[in-house]
């Protein structure tokens, strides 16, 4: 099939500590990517040759263009860049081959900071939202967090580091943790949200792979605990009906299964024993345990020519593929710039087809 798009030039920029790398060093640059994933701190990578053949000497070995903790920004596009990330340099990899010798920078945006040492301490009268954005100032930034609404007379954060921590405590309620430049951004899963892009395989998209399999968790979860205050058992539950978004499946995943499999899918998933402050605490996360269940029944893979707003935590919208074709959750990206062009990979998840 001829590939009838337009012809576009892949593109970057690098700035290093506020200031563009220059033409010489852009000249030495072998490739550049970015990969990002739901939930983990994003990177970026710029391979460097360091062989300077005219002056007989290495290039970039003495640590002065690159140097750890320096502040890398990255653009990526097709003509015209776009930003991609704004992260700090963590390691700087020379190997040196027969034929070329290279150095790799590598770094991550800051939520990689929250990695560092491990903490016991107790947060007293907070919420979720007040706990993210207390330690999004610890590691000097800023924080847009969503309310979580329910405050806890107390949490404990028992040896682990803050990236750990925040992420067991979101993962409990189905809220994603990621840095967009110095902002910590703390928010609920966005299945609900716009598709941000519409692709089309063989159109746009070049590869593209999924699997549909059966889901073995229970249809129903229920979610028990105690209240300490009043003395009483709390309890609530979730099942179908209860999904965030269907994301403009026929069926979810619960549904096919208890179509295909009749009764003998029809288990009750129990959560004993979490510290609960009410019912609607306790109702809260067994909507979250349900849809986490959900999100994985369909869960595909792609590749397609360089598009910088094709990114992690945003729905697409994916034509030509019968079934199979719909919306979209993308889960990871990895742009990649090098002789071969500028290329997107990503990967994706849905509830249902």
């Amino acid at each position: 099939m001829a590939d009838d798009r337009p012809l576009r030039v892949p593109n970057f920029k690098v700035e290093v500590d506020g200031k563009e790398i220059s033409g010489e060093i852009r000249s030495t640059v072998q490739g550049v990517a970015f990969e990002e994933e739901i939930n983990t701190a994003s990177m970026f990578i710029i391979r460097l040759s360091t062989a300077n053949l005219e002056k007989g000497s290495w290039r970039y070995l003495d640590l002065a263009d690159f140097k750890l903790g320096s502040e890398v920004k990255l653009y990526m596009g097709m003509d015209k860049v776009e930003p991609m990330i704004t992260g700090e340099v963590t390691s700087l990899e020379p190997s040196f081959g027969k034929e070329q010798s290279i150095i790799e920078v590598r770094g991550f945006d800051r939520l990689h900071r929250l990695r560092f040492g491990r903490k016991k301490r107790t947060f007293a009268g907070a919420k979720d939202s007040d706990i993210a954005s207390t330690l999004a100032g610890d590691w000097g930034l800023s924080a847009d967090a969503e309310d979580t609404g329910t405050v806890y007379p107390s949490i404990y954060q028992n040896n682990l580091n803050d990236f750990e921590f925040l992420l067991e405590r979101a993962k409990r309620i189905r809220y994603e943790v990621m840095v967009d430049d110095k902002k910590l951004l703390f928010r609920k899963a966005r299945e609900n949200d716009a598709v941000s892009l519409t692709l089309e395989y063989r159109v746009d998209i070049d590869e593209f792979s999924c699997k549909l399999s059966t889901r073995y968790d229970a249809n129903e979860v229920v979610v028990q605990g105690w209240d300490f205050m009043k003395k009483e058992a709390i309890s609530a539950k979730a099942k179908e009906g209860n999904e965030v978004s269907k994301m403009s499946a026929d069926e979810t995943g619960t549904a096919m299964a208890k179509s295909a499999f009749g009764s003998s899918s029809s288990a009750v998933s129990a959560v004993i024993g979490e510290y609960l402050v009410d019912v609607s605490d306790a109702e809260k996360l067994a909507i979250a345990r349900y849809n986490a269940q959900l999100v994985g029944f369909v869960t595909g893979e792609g590749k397609c020519q360089g598009i910088p707003g094709l990114r992690a935590g945003k729905n697409i919208d994916i034509k030509g593929l019968g079934k199979f074709s719909g919306t979209y959750y993308v889960t990871s990206t990895t742009h990649t710039i090098g002789s071969h062009g500028y290329d997107t990979s990503f990967k994706v998840r849905r509830v249902g087809v």
